[in-house]
């Protein structure tokens, strides 16, 4: 499971990191966290999903607001990376494409499973 959402902070484009099932009481029917989904995923239906958070770096966020222009580079960014994390899972097997990719951002210097808070509460 790939859990997409806009954050409100980060020198990165974006972040692509894996997560773990988290209980957490104090989610509302207006937002849920992505560690909370999977551990609700695990408590009502007994299946726990490999999951994965991808996070775009958002710049605005009040009601009626429109994409920024850094906000649509993020997002393109954002996609360009998952479409190839997609072609190497099909191709070359979901957990060896998850390990070369990472590797590969590792490499450059540009690793997106930076640590990052302040997700959107959309």
């Amino acid at each position: 499971m790939v859990v997409v959402d806009a954050i409100k902070s980060g020198k990165k484009p974006f972040v692509f990191k894996k997560i773990k099932p988290v209980e957490d009481s104090s989610f509302t029917t207006h937002y849920l966290s992505p560690e909370t989904l999977i551990y609700l995923s695990q408590a009502l239906y007994e299946k726990c999903p490999e999951g994965w958070f991808l996070g775009i770096r958002g710049y605005r966020f009040s009601l009626g607001e429109k994409l920024s222009s850094k906000a649509r580079e993020n997002f393109e960014a954002a996609c360009k990376f998952f479409i190839e994390f997609l072609e190497k899972a099909v191709t070359s097997g979901l957990a060896s494409a998850i390990i070369e990719l990472q590797a590969e951002t590792s490499s450059r210097g540009k690793s997106h499973g930076a640590k990052e808070k302040g997700t959107s509460r959309s």
